[in-house]
């Protein structure tokens, strides 16, 4: 997840996590945010008791030096009614939430990339022996922020100079002890549009680790054949209601139609042992 956003003291990372952004602030009509562009890979770490350290490769692709700086923030997927998925990020976690924050640290925590060069970031962590069993999370913050001027607009007589910071939230899974997970559709409903299905799933995740993998639909008739289709990547980490829109092919002529959706714990850009293991989830909707 990548957030830009503009600020004008070097406090704003720190209000960001703590306000739990998850849109773009923009600076007034007429300024552009071409925000740095450091680039962070991978996009998510698993971690666990063998191996409780990961690597984070930067490379600066705009043509000013950068300044990074690195901080942590907890936060998952949820949803609303309508499935919209959102991930609020705060410094602190409720109780009772598997929160990896504590004992998170980087090394280092600010370094300087100059235009096209790459920088490295271990990220280490430091959970003690006793801790219970399961799966914790967390969100690693890589903040850029360009180090030439700022930009500055003006408005009638008065003048506002912006700073450009960037934000990228990359997904941290420990894995300590035993972890299991599974997954369950409680309901399902599939509603037609103009241009697609609207398909609403109501997850439930099982174990003590989050459920990862991928979530297939398509548009079928009595007959099998499909008139549309589409594939998500699909993090439940708690109960979650999931919206999948899937666009039509041709018209739906004839009928009835219905949705048949498999969710799968696999994914293509993951790595070997990163996602858990469990059976897959097949059914169909009537679509009303």
């Amino acid at each position: 997840m990548m957030i830009r956003h503009a600020s004008t003291r070097s406090t704003a990372f720190r209000q960001l996590i703590l306000a739990g952004l998850a849109w773009l602030l923009t600076g007034g009509p007429g300024v552009s945010l071409a925000a740095q562009a450091v680039s962070v890979s991978p996009t998510a770490l698993f971690l666990d008791q063998a191996e409780r350290s990961g690597r984070l490769n930067l490379v600066n692709e705009g043509d000013v030096p950068a300044e990074v700086e690195i901080d942590f923030a907890f936060g998952y997927a949820r949803s609303d009614s309508l499935g919209r998925v959102s991930v609020p990020l705060s410094e602190s976690a409720a109780p009772g939430e598997p929160t990896l924050v504590p004992y998170l640290r980087a090394f280092p925590r600010r370094l300087r990339l100059a235009p096209g060069q790459q920088g490295m970031v271990r990220v280490l962590v430091t959970a003690p022996p006793e801790l219970e069993g399961g799966e914790y999370w967390a969100r690693v913050m890589v903040s850029s922020t360009g180090a030439e001027a700022s930009v500055e607009e003006r408005a009638g007589g008065a003048a506002v100079r912006i700073n450009l910071r960037s934000v990228v939230a990359v997904a941290t899974n420990y894995r300590h002890g035993e972890v299991e997970t599974s997954l369950m559709v409680d309901t399902a409903s599939a509603t037609a549009l103009t241009e697609s299905v609207q398909l609403l799933l109501d997850l439930d995740r099982g174990g003590n680790a989050a459920w990862l993998g991928q979530v297939q639909a398509e548009i079928v008739d009595p007959d099998g054949r499909v008139f549309g289709s589409t594939a998500q990547d699909v993090a439940v980490y708690r109960a979650l209601r999931w919206g999948v829109r899937v666009p039509l092919d041709r018209p739906l002529d004839g009928g009835p139609f219905a949705v048949r959706y498999t969710l799968s714990p696999e994914r293509p850009d993951a790595g070997p042992g990163d996602i858990l293991t469990a059976p897959a989830v097949r059914g169909s909707v009537p679509i009303g």
